[in-house]
């Protein structure tokens, strides 16, 4: 569903990560939060890092899950995300591990043995 609405906004000749970095900065509803910070992990850039991490504090497990998952699609190091290995929210710790999946380097093996 999110695709075909991004492709649409394309279509117009508008950048849907500028209408997720809108709607993210006005304080939405908190059923959105989750479905925002999952579209401008698809389709925002480097440049929103400092807009995702704070979700990674979200009270919400699955919000702070898709802010696992959007920050690493956007290209943020990795180390930001290692952290969530501790959360005590299996839905993020599966998020973490996933994406440090690819970087095995980030965690130190003294720290995963913990």
């Amino acid at each position: 569903m999110r695709a075909t609405a991004q492709w649409a906004v394309r279509r117009e000749g508008r950048d849907p990560a500028v209408l997720y970095r809108e709607a993210l900065a006005a304080n939405p509803a908190a059923g959105r939060i989750r479905t925002l910070v999952a579209g401008l992990g698809e389709c925002g850039t480097r440049q929103d890092i400092d807009l995702l991490l704070p979700f990674l504090e979200h009270p919400s497990p699955r919000v702070r899950a898709e802010a696992v998952r959007a920050v690493r699609r956007v290209g943020a190091s990795l180390a930001r995300i290692a952290p969530m290995l501790a959360d005590p929210a299996p839905v993020v710790v599966r998020a973490a591990g996933k994406a440090l999946r690819t970087e095995p380097d980030v965690v130190p093996t003294a720290r995963l043995w913990e």
